[in-house]
C-alpha cells in the first residue's frame, strides 16, 4: 500500500542533532534545520547533544541558540539520540546528523507524510562518502537483513521524523550505532508505521566521520547481536504493518 501524501504542516518539531567535534558544522546545522522546520511547524526547538567533544562544539551551538544537552564523556551516536529524545518536547521529532551532509529543506517530503506513519526515514539516494564508508554501509545493511529480514532500505539514515509519543515507549538501549537498527526492528514490533523517502547527500565539507572506527564497528556489531537476542531472529516481515517491499515508495 502507497502511503497518500496528506500533511503539509505539523503542531510542533523538535530538532535533535547529535554532534560529536563538529566545531566546524554545528551552527551552519543548527541554522539551516532551524529554518527548514520554522518553515513546516508552528512551534519549533532545535537541541544539540553534545557527546563528550573535545572542541568548541557545545559554545558554537548555544551560539547559534540551540538548546545543549552535555556528555561529560563520549557515550556513543545511539546514546547521544536518547538524550536528545528524552529531552524533546514537541510532538515530532525531527533527528538529523549534524555534519551538513543533508538538507534540511527536505523535511517537507517527511512532513508530507506524517499522517500516516510514526516513524519516516530518509533514503540516501546517492551516498556521498568515500568508498569504504559506502562499502561498510552496504555492508551493515545487508547483515541487518540476514539478521531480521527485510525492514527499509537505508537503516542507518541519519535523516528521519520520529513520533515522540510512539518512539518514548520503545524502551531503546543501543548506545552505538545499533540505535537505528534497534529504532526499527522495535517499531515493527510495536506495529508502528514507517516510511521511507528519499532524499539527497551531499559531501563532508569539514571535521572527520568516526562512523569506520575500529570500536565504533564492535560496538555496532555487539548491539546487532543483543537486539536479535533480545528479539530473536524473527523476520521483520513477519512483524505487524511490515513489508517486504524494495519500492523506493515509504510502505505499510
Amino acid at each position: 500500500m502507497v502511503l497518500g501524501v496528506t500533511a503539509s504542516r505539523v503542531e510542533g518539531i523538535s530538532v535533535v542533532l547529535p554532534a560529536l567535534n563538529e566545531q566546524g558544522n554545528v551552527g551552519r546545522a543548527v541554522n539551516r534545520a532551524r529554518a527548514a522546520a520554522t518553515r513546516l511547524a508552528d512551534h519549533v526547538e532545535v537541541i544539540v547533544v553534545d557527546d563528550g567533544s573535545t572542541d568548541c562544539t557545545a559554545e558554537e551551538a548555544r551560539h547559534a541558540g540551540a538548546r545543549v544537552v552535555s556528555h561529560r564523556r563520549n557515550r556513543g551516536y545511539g546514546a547521544a539520540l536518547r538524550s536528545g529524545f528524552a529531552a524533546a518536547t514537541q510532538p515530532w521529532i525531527f533527528q538529523m546528523d549534524c555534519d551538513n551532509q543533508f538538507d534540511p529543506e527536505e523535511l517537507g517530503k517527511l512532513v508530507a507524510l506524517a499522517n500516516e506513519a510514526q516513524i519516516i526515514i530518509g533514503v540516501r539516494t546517492q551516498r556521498a562518502d568515500d568508498w569504504r564508508r559506502i562499502w561498510a554501509g552496504h555492508m551493515w545493511n545487508q547483515l541487518c537483513r540476514f539478521a531480521f529480514g527485510f525492514i527499509v532500505r537505508d537503516i542507518d539514515c541519519g535523516f528521519k521524523l520520529l513520533d515522540r509519543a510512539a518512539i518514548m515507549g520503545l524502551n531503546l538501549g543501543s548506545d552505538g550505532a545499533g540505535i537505528s537498527l534497534e529504532l526499527c526492528v522495535t517499531a515493527r514490533r510495536a506495529g508502528f508505521r514507517i516510511a521511507e523517502v528519499e532524499v539527497q547527500h551531499r559531501r563532508r565539507t569539514t571535521g572527520s566521520p568516526t562512523g569506520l572506527r575500529s570500536n565504533v564497528v564492535a560496538r555496532g556489531l555487539l548491539e546487532l547481536y543483543r537486539v536479535r537476542r533480545r528479539y530473536g531472529g524473527r523476520r521483520a516481515d513477519t512483524f505487524p504493518g511490515s513489508t517486504a517491499s524494495m519500492d523506493a515508495h515509504p510502505h505499510r
